[in-house]
């Protein structure tokens, strides 16, 4: 019964007001398992996939937590993806939760091809997402840092200034290691 109240809310959703999503969450959070019903709705039903998605976001922005099995279902799910706000917010998802090497290789090739996305916004998100992996699997740094000085040249400059910040970060963790 709740999962569908949940879903009957999502589907009224415009794709656009997030004000409607925030009263949404804010309806259903005290629900029996919510983020247990948001995962699975985002998992079976890919015209709720913009919407899960967000609302998973958004419970990460409030400083919330995903267990790690929540996790990984959620990102077995990443290259399959239908919409570019998903990717959006799964990429601004992934350096606040806790993931294990598999799913970290898993994702790999799926964040790595995001680099040259038609989408500015995922291409700005994937490298800070890509700086996770990395720093699971440091043989992948100096690659990641020739993809990072390319992207600094040919991309614009609000993209830029978020692979600046990689770079930094980059350099920062390469320091401490």
């Amino acid at each position: 019964m709740e999962e569908e109240k949940l879903r009957n809310d999502l589907l009224q959703w415009d794709r656009k007001h997030t004000e409607y999503l925030k009263l949404v969450y804010a309806r259903h959070k005290q629900d029996r398992g919510f983020v247990n019903l948001i995962i699975s709705l985002f998992l079976m039903e890919s015209e709720l996939e913009h919407a899960t998605s967000w609302l998973l976001k958004h419970h990460i922005d409030l400083g919330q937590t995903l267990e790690q099995g929540q996790v990984d279902k959620v990102f077995q799910k990443f290259g399959e993806l239908g919409y570019w706000e998903t990717q959006l917010h799964l990429l601004q998802i992934l350096p606040n939760v806790s993931t294990s090497s598999k799913q970290m290789a898993i994702l790999e090739p799926h964040i790595r091809k995001l680099f040259v996305s038609d989408k500015k916004f995922v291409r700005a998100a994937s490298y800070p997402a890509y700086l996770e992996i990395v720093k699971r699997f440091p043989e992948l740094k100096n690659d990641f840092s020739d993809s990072c000085q390319e992207a600094l040249i040919r991309e614009s400059a609000s993209v830029r200034v978020k692979i600046k910040r990689v770079v930094e970060a980059l350099r920062t963790h390469t320091d401490s290691v």
